[in-house]
């Protein structure tokens, strides 16, 4: 797994709060930089005040200067004075013309304004002959930064709030989105629509949902193919059922009829035993197709495998010739059991079908083992050749040439086994007459990749 959705959260996250805190940062030192400047006619009222005390004090009217100083400090609720300043310097040093024309004992109404301090600042105005100074406490009204309280808990915590709750919400609606597609189709499956699926509604997505997407459509897939073929099964096997269960029964008529009664009590032991193989197949074949198990494999000789097949098959079909193409001995790594009944359903279905003769080749070619099983009946029509692997399926116009025909299970249980052995196998017609039967192994044990 990539982790795509991981390291494209840590970018969001990581990025999104570096971000934030540059916003933040930037606002708060914009806005606090603005709202920490004496508002433009607080200034110009500041000056024309300092101006209006400068005159008085230029014309030497000191009582109207007193009475205007006290009109400013009652009518702004501050103190206000008009001083000089006397500059000494001491032990023989000196004051550079620039420092004494820019001195001043208050500040400047350009100046900014520190809104963390309780006490207002001293604003102070030079007059022209530089040694003489307005100065007047900073009025209440005119102190900026009335709002900077309000106005830093909004930058500070409700910004973030806002800007956290979005991007909480985008990064909400990017993971629901599949989850919320998984939960339908959860629900579709549950309620018995197996083709409900989730990675067709993901659009482009390549993360870690992505691949729990995949793997619900995978068990999807599995659990509908499943219940179908258990569908199937149940109702072919039923089907399969009621013609040795009516023979039985006709049988059973019979003997109580007291009419051939051996004869009928032998028809019923053998109409029971081929629902026993009816049943132990039809389990075999559900078992391979549901569970899909992997076999445990051990080192076995396929020749000796393959011969005692074939002995087994002189025995049961003495009439038929089987022609052997085997090399001495080959060793192979598989599971005994499973290619043994495989080679064995597909070996007697040759015998049952064959009119005179069975081949049997076994070769070892560079991309695998390839057996042959060719009989020479009649052979199967092109359009069957895939049919004839599937459970219950038998084709209506051969004349089987043996009293009991089967279930068409063989075939079906042969394919699965091999395949339950990372082997292949398939059917083609021979040019002149019959079925041949071709597996495909693995060499060691290594999956055969040739295609059917």
């Amino acid at each position: 797994m990539n982790k795509q959705f991981f390291w494209k959260l840590c970018f969001i996250i990581i990025a999104g709060s570096m971000a934030l805190y540059w916003l933040i940062d930037l606002l708060s030192n914009h806005t606090e930089l603005r709202m920490s400047h004496i508002a433009t006619e607080h200034q110009q009222q500041i000056l024309a005040y300092a101006d209006q005390a400068e005159k008085l004090y230029l014309q030497g009217d000191i009582i109207a200067l007193t009475a205007y100083m006290k009109k400013i400090q009652q009518q702004e609720q501050t103190w206000a004075s008009v001083v000089q300043s006397t500059l000494t310097p001491l032990a023989g040093t000196r004051l550079s013309k620039s420092y004494i024309d820019e001195f001043t004992l208050g500040r400047d109404v350009s100046w900014k304004i520190h809104l963390y301090f309780k006490e207002n600042p001293v604003m102070g105005v030079v007059f022209a002959d530089k040694t003489s100074h307005f100065l007047m406490q900073l009025p209440a009204r005119m102190r900026p930064g009335s709002y900077w309280g309000i106005t830093s808990l909004v930058l500070k915590i409700a910004l973030p709030v806002v800007l956290l709750s979005l991007l909480t919400a985008l990064l909400y609606r990017h993971m629901m989105q599949p989850l919320r597609r998984l939960e339908q189709a959860s629900r579709k499956l549950s309620q018995g629509d197996f083709t409900a699926r989730v990675c067709t509604h993901l659009g482009n997505r390549n993360d870690e949902f992505t691949h729990v997407a995949q793997t619900f459509d995978a068990m999807a897939q599995r659990i509908g193919k499943m219940v179908t073929r258990q569908r199937e099964f149940i109702a072919d096997f039923s089907h399969e059922l009621r013609t040795p269960i009516t023979r039985i029964e006709m049988a059973l008529a019979c003997a109580q009829s007291e009419l051939n009664s051996q004869e009928m009590l032998a028809r019923i032991a053998i109409e029971v035993k081929g629902m026993r193989k009816l049943a132990e197949d039809s389990l075999t074949l559900a078992w391979l197709d549901n569970e899909e198990p992997k076999a445990s494999d051990e080192n076995f000789d396929l020749v000796d495998l393959l011969d005692s097949i074939l002995d087994d098959g002189n025995f049961e079909f003495p009439d038929k010739v089987i022609s052997r193409e085997l090399p001495e001995s080959l060793l192979f790594y598989g599971n005994s059991r499973l290619l043994g009944q495989a080679f064995e359903n597909i070996i007697r279905n040759a015998l049952r079908y064959a009119k005179h003769e069975v081949l049997l080749a076994l070769v070892i070619e560079e991309d695998g083992i390839v057996l042959t099983i060719a009989d020479d009946g009649v052979g199967v029509e092109h359009q069957h050749l895939a049919d004839i692997f599937k459970a219950f399926y038998r084709i209506p116009t051969i004349q089987v040439q043996t009293i009991n025909p089967g279930f068409g299970l063989g075939l079906a249980l042969a394919q699965r086994q091999i395949i339950a052995c990372h082997g292949q196998v398939f059917a083609t017609n021979r040019v002149k007459s019959g079925l041949k039967i071709t597996i495909l192994l693995p060499i060691s044990g290594e999956k055969c990749n040739r295609q059917m």
